[in-house]
């Protein structure tokens, strides 16, 4: 009836500015025009802070994001809302591809002198002819979703120009029928307390 027709164009018209925001923020990445507003956060909090956005969509999906780290902080420099961003599409894409009733499993600890977090799903996996071209701009990783609703195919090229931008890198490792982690690496803030006083000090 009406309703559903009203639901469709409300669903195609969330879609369709999801793509168009998706394409604004790639063309000012690639013309180097979006603006980050660098400074010192605590990833673990933002981790949280990501799962209660996305648990909505997640719980619509049957599927639960849990965080299995400790509430230890690690800081990092960077721009709060580029890199929520970047967690809210990770952990959307995850519960997409996860099985309903399964659990997707965000991890983030020290890596040498990087932060690593990594997002993991009980998903199809992906296919490792598909690896090559993931993170271009409108690929996917082909009709693994279980006939869910597709993205925009934007959303990892957007993921990986923020990620380089914060001089870290993100990947992924994945195995047909066991499911996929997506991971990226952050510079942890090399200033320490002592450092950081002595920084004010000298500013005195």
């Amino acid at each position: 009836g009406v309703m559903s027709l009203l639901r469709i164009a409300e669903n195609n018209g969330e879609r369709l500015l999801g793509l168009v925001n998706d394409i604004l923020d790639l063309s000012k990445l690639e013309a180097g025009k979006m603006e980050f507003t660098m400074g010192r956060m605590d990833l673990r909090a933002l981790i949280d802070e990501a799962i209660e956005s996305d648990a909505g969509y997640a719980t619509g999906l049957g599927v639960t994001l849990r965080c299995k780290s400790p509430e230890t902080p690690l800081w990092v420099t960077g721009d709060k809302g580029r890199l929520l961003q970047v967690l809210t599409n990770l952990m959307s894409n995850a519960a997409k591809f996860s099985e309903t009733g399964s659990q997707v499993e965000i991890t983030a600890r020290p890596n040498g002198d990087m932060i690593r977090v990594a997002i993991s799903d009980r998903g199809p996996g992906i296919p490792e002819a598909a690896r090559a071209g993931l993170f271009e701009p409108f690929k996917q990783a082909g009709a693994q979703d279980k006939g869910r609703i597709k993205g925009t195919g934007l959303g990892l090229t957007i993921v990986k120009a923020i990620v380089e931008h914060h001089d870290g890198r993100v990947d992924f490792v994945s195995e047909l029928g066991k499911g996929t982690t997506f991971y990226f690496d952050l510079p942890q803030c090399a200033q320490s307390t002592k450092t950081r006083q002595s920084a004010l000090d000298h500013a005195a």
